[in-house]
């Protein structure tokens, strides 16, 4: 093996694979089967494909609305698609002079009957980041747990409240076209 050679493309290969997002693959369920989420499937979550994040103007009540937002998604959906299927991923990390500062929250399509009452099939998450590296998980669930910070005063009632205003999109701030069109 000509070592040399390979040495002047290690870079290139390097540059190339750090271009891209990691591509991630939904998993494989059954018919009305849930996905269930747990903390490594958050992890490297800065390495997946980037999301627009609507305009300050379009976000709904007071939350996600202070300070930088960027937001990702594990896998975007098919190419045309209204619905986001089970097993989407989307992180979406606030940089604001609040108090609590740094904030990580995600909601999963979760699926089956799951949040039947509130945006159908989607669970809410808060996470933190470990010092020590790695996420963790605050609270999870159908709603911001009583008396947590996160929704309080916010007149839209939380995230379900919220993201109802986006039940023609699967309850999605950004549309589900545009997300399908990334990298393409």
């Amino acid at each position: 093996m000509n070592y040399y050679k390979l040495l002047q493309f290690l870079p290139l290969m390097c540059l190339a694979s750090c271009q891209r997002p990691v591509a991630k693959t939904l998993p494989t369920l059954a018919a009305g089967q849930a996905f269930v989420a747990f903390e490594r499937d958050f992890e490297d979550f800065r390495d997946w494909q980037r999301v627009p994040v609507p305009e300050r103007g379009r976000a709904q009540g007071i939350t996600h609305t202070a300070g930088l937002r960027r937001e990702w998604i594990n896998a975007k959906p098919a190419k045309g698609s209204t619905i986001f299927p089970v097993g989407t991923i989307l992180v979406k990390e606030i940089e604001s002079g609040m108090p609590e500062g740094h904030q990580l929250f995600a909601m999963v399509k979760r699926g089956a009957d799951y949040n039947h009452q509130g945006a159908k099939g989607w669970e809410w998450f808060e996470l933190f980041e470990r010092k020590t590296g790695g996420l963790g998980i605050q609270w999870r669930g159908i709603n911001a747990p009583v008396g947590e910070a996160y929704g309080s005063g916010d007149p839209m009632g939380g995230c379900n409240g919220c993201h109802e205003t986006a039940l023609g999109n699967d309850y999605v701030k950004a549309e589900a076209a545009a997300l399908s069109a990334l990298g393409n």
